[in-house]
């Protein structure tokens, strides 16, 4: 039991060391990667963050991976996430498959209780989410859109029809 505040596979220096260089290594890849990594974190985003903490632990801690291997893998872990993200860009089809699609949840202040079935939302779910939006009743919503990140967007009213124009 004494040893486990006291005892360290490496030297105290090499663990700050190790600590800062992954840290500094890690804000530039995600810089590098992108703004949207950081701002709008979707399913894939976050996805990678989970892998990049993993796989740059043992770097940091020198548990078994030297320094190199995890900044190896932090690397190859952000390229890929930014390919995914371009392949997203560029494809509709990879865009469905990887972020989903906005699913109108209430429309005309009308539930559309097959989207909240599909969602597996209930409507005291729907309820809460509309009130974060600052909307009390579902009759009040003209439009409600589930984003594919899982933010719910609301129109309160009709789009307005433009002015006839005048010729």
């Amino acid at each position: 039991m004494s040893d486990l505040f006291t005892r360290l596979d490496v030297p105290p220096w090499e663990l700050i060391a190790r600590t800062v260089a992954i840290y500094f290594i890690l804000v530039v890849f995600l810089r590098v990667a992108g703004k949207r990594q950081m701002g709008q974190m979707g399913p894939t985003e976050f996805v990678t963050i989970l892998l990049l903490s993993n796989a740059v632990q043992n770097a940091m801690t020198a548990g078994g991976n030297s320094l190199l291997g995890g900044v190896i893998s932090a690397g190859i872990l952000v390229l890929a996430s930014w390919f995914l993200s371009w392949v997203t860009f560029k494809s509709p089809l990879m865009r469905t498959i990887f972020r989903g699609t906005p699913v109108v949840l209430v429309q005309k202040g009308q539930i559309i209780q097959s989207a909240l079935d599909r969602e597996l939302l209930t409507k005291g779910d729907l309820i809460k989410m509309l009130r974060q939006q600052g909307v009390d009743r579902i009759e009040d919503a003209y439009l409600a859109v589930l984003d594919s990140e899982g933010s719910l967007s609301v129109a309160r009213q009709p789009p307005e029809e433009p002015p006839p124009s005048a010729t």
